[in-house]
């Protein structure tokens, strides 16, 4: 089992990856994300570990609401529903665009849905978003679905020799912390 750093780095590492890009001069394809220099490592094709992330996700954020002392039982259940709803939506989308197939994205959302008790509404309002961010990737609009407001970070030759010495520094940072890439 991967430590909490591991996947702390790895959080990271996608957040960062669907962030930072350059502009392309193909029309078709504007912006180039550092994902796409990324998503062909065999760590995102382990749905295991895709499973240790998302249940350490869920966990983090239930940690960073423990002081919710006043709340009902039944409200904390609920809360820990949402809370695990919200994150699954999430990874969802990472899942597929880092070339989950479709099938083990939603075996894996199941497997984490009875896990956490999620009711079947809940379930099935996943699994459509597994298929609507399937059809968006399939339709070769992966990059729009990105936050369009992150804006053109790379407009030239140096700042991309500067998103490359930031991802090189994430690398060695994960090394450090055990995660291989």
């Amino acid at each position: 089992m991967r430590g909490d750093k591991d996947y702390e780095s790895a959080k990271f590492c996608i957040i960062l990856s669907q962030t930072f890009h350059r502009i392309s001069s193909d029309p078709d394809s504007p912006r180039i994300f550092l994902q796409d220099s990324i998503d062909k490592h065999d760590c995102w094709k382990n749905i295991e570990f895709w499973e240790g992330i998302i249940k350490y996700s869920i966990n983090e954020e239930i940690y960073k609401q423990k002081n919710f002392n006043c709340e009902s039982s039944e409200e904390r259940q609920i809360r820990i529903k949402t809370t695990a709803f919200s994150q699954l939506l999430h990874f969802t989308f990472n899942m597929i665009s880092f070339g989950i197939v479709k099938e083990k994205v939603r075996d894996t959302i199941n497997k984490i849905c009875r896990l956490f008790k999620i009711p079947e509404e809940l379930s099935v309002q996943i699994l459509n978003h597994v298929e609507e961010c399937s059809s968006a990737l399939e339709k070769h609009i992966k990059n729009e679905i990105i936050d369009d407001n992150i804006g053109n970070l790379l407009n030239n030759h140096n700042d991309l020799k500067l998103v490359f010495m930031i991802f090189l520094i994430l690398f060695f940072m994960c090394k450090l912390n055990s995660f291989t890439f």
